[in-house]
């Protein structure tokens, strides 16, 4: 197979290298600690080195261009584990070809009724397994919240990769009117990014900017 040539950023490269050359065998960046040599082009040569080393393939790069060569097809999709906890639970499904997040669907066994300004957490019946170093943001519908009301208490919810549990969308009604849940209704949109870790590092003092600590309507309104 002809290798293709995949074009990456250097801050892509701390999230995407470890996964592209490993298969999956995550190193966390603070293994390395990658933020402490972020600056550092040859840091990076370094790393990229070793890569070679360890595994068959190309990679070869500097901190503000980084090519990888991989065996791997361009875009291929992240496979993520879905369990049915519901007899009625519905795995994931895009709207459209070029929908950015798929759906996720209620499943319980009979009808649920919202009130306005009330709060309930309704059960997906899914489990989600995630790759190591990706989150599951759970986010609320533009056509409910239009429409309805229909709105998550938590703005954008996280599901952790290490989380096996149920996935509940935690909801409230901002309108006026009752609203009927019924199972297999689409009540909220899923999407899956990668999580770059960091060194937490405590400092007495802090890099100067022109903004300083301006904050609410600094720029103007």
């Amino acid at each position: 197979m002809e290798k293709k040539k995949i074009k990456k950023s250097a801050t892509k490269l701390l999230s995407d290298m470890y996964r592209w050359m490993h298969k999956g065998d995550y190193r966390l960046a603070d293994d390395y600690h990658l933020s402490e040599h972020y600056d550092d082009e040859y840091f990076f040569d370094r790393k990229i080195q070793d890569l070679k080393d360890e595994k068959e393939g190309v990679v070869r790069g500097k901190m503000s261009d980084i090519s990888i060569y991989e065996d791997e097809p361009e875009n291929a999709p992240l496979v993520v584990k879905w369990k049915k906890l519901h007899p009625n639970a519905q795995i994931p499904t895009y709207g459209s070809v070029g929908a950015a997040a798929f759906d996720l669907s209620a499943a319980f066994d009979c009808e649920l009724t919202m009130h306005p300004g009330a709060i309930l957490a309704i059960p997906t019946g899914l489990a989600v397994e995630l790759p190591m170093g990706y989150e599951l943001q759970v986010r609320a519908r533009s056509g409910l919240a239009l429409k309805v009301g229909f709105s998550l208490v938590n703005g954008v919810g996280t599901i952790d990769s290490d989380y096996r549990g149920e996935i509940c969308v935690i909801a409230t009604l901002l309108g006026s009117q009752p609203w009927v849940v019924r199972s297999g209704d689409r009540i909220a949109q899923g999407l899956v990014f990668p999580v770059l870790k960091v060194q937490h590092c405590e400092s007495e003092e802090l890099s100067s900017t022109l903004r300083d600590t301006k904050g609410f309507g600094s720029t103007g309104v």
